[in-house]
C-alpha cells in the first residue's frame, strides 16, 4: 500500500486552516482580540522582514 502524497499548496491550505480555527477560537472566547492579533502579525512580518534583510546583506540575522 503506498503512501498518499500531499502537495506544498495541501498542506499550506490545511495548516492555513488550523490557524484560523484556532484564530477564531481565540476571539470567540475573548482571549485576544482581532486588533491584538493584527498588531501581533504586523510585529511579526516586520522582525521577518528584518532578518530578510540581514541575510540578504550577508550578516547572520538574530533567531
Amino acid at each position: 500500500m503506498s503512501e498518499p502524497k500531499f502537495s506544498f499548496e495541501d498542506i499550506s491550505y490545511t495548516n492555513m486552516l488550523q490557524v484560523e480555527a484556532l484564530l477564531l477560537l481565540l476571539i470567540k472566547k475573548g482571549i485576544i482580540t482581532k486588533e491584538e492579533y493584527q498588531q501581533e502579525v504586523e510585529e511579526v512580518h516586520r522582525k521577518f522582514e528584518e532578518r530578510v534583510k540581514l541575510r540578504d546583506a550577508g550578516e547572520n540575522p538574530p533567531q
